[in-house]
């Protein structure tokens, strides 16, 4: 694939809005450093997400919120989506914070 679009990418997660948060998450996944799904030598980060989505490598969870006719059902998915993402954020906090914490060291550990 010499050029990876969002044409592409939407052949396999067709709400635009979904693809960006797949798309940043896994980013930020590989900025970490999670190994590549597909074979991208010299590309960037986003380039590397993208082309792991339109290869079909990474999905999203699919919820739908909307087939539940209980009223309970639905406020009970919603606020697990909502635990799911308060989660997710805690992670990513607590991951800057040692992030931080191991650069202070190395700093201490140069002076």
């Amino acid at each position: 694939m010499a050029r990876v679009t969002l044409e592409d990418c939407l052949k396999k997660e067709e709400n635009r809005f979904v693809l960006m948060h797949l798309t940043t998450k896994r980013v930020r996944q590989l900025l970490k450093g999670s190994k590549p799904q597909v074979n991208t030598p010299e590309n960037k980060e986003i380039v590397v997400a993208l082309r792991e989505i339109a290869a079909g490598k990474v999905v999203g969870k699919k919820k739908d919120l909307s087939l539940s006719d209980n009223a309970d059902e639905r406020e009970a998915a919603q606020a697990e989506v909502q635990v799911e993402a308060e989660a997710e954020v805690q992670v990513e906090a607590e991951a800057e914070v040692q992030a931080v914490a191991e650069v202070q060291a190395q700093a201490e550990a140069e002076e």
